[in-house]
């Protein structure tokens, strides 16, 4: 009986962490939701648009990730702006204090008309 209440002793005492012998309770999470994982478990982070251009073909979104997607045809408001987020990638783009230069090639200058978005700040109002 002895060496049965020594192994449950032991158990017990090995169980508790470091801090004192006390065992620690956590408090509940009050997020609800589960997070959004890649497929490698990893937290995926959730993109941004930093810049869009409407034209008469439709919109252009530029996120902060570096990658771009298109609304064709699409009206600038904002059912349609949320269609961006949705759209497949089309290419990347890079950014400086003067314009975009899409793809590596085209450039695109913030002096021109269409842009609704530069640098997260809107132009226009929805």
């Amino acid at each position: 009986m002895r060496p049965i209440l020594a192994f449950v002793c032991s158990i017990l005492l090995f169980s508790c962490n470091s801090s004192g012998g006390s065992i620690e309770q956590k408090e509940p999470s009050l997020n609800t939701q589960p997070q959004e994982t890649n497929t490698q478990n990893e937290p995926v982070k959730k993109k941004k648009l930093r810049y869009v251009y409407a034209a008469n073909g439709g919109l252009l979104g530029f996120f902060d990730d570096g990658t771009t997607s298109g609304c064709p045809r699409c009206d600038l408001v904002k059912e349609n702006i949320k269609t961006l987020y949705s759209q497949p990638t089309n290419g990347t783009y890079t950014a400086d204090n003067a314009g975009i230069l899409l793809n590596g090639s085209d450039r695109m200058d913030f002096k021109d008309d269409g842009w609704a978005m530069v640098d997260y700040k809107w132009l226009i109002d929805l």
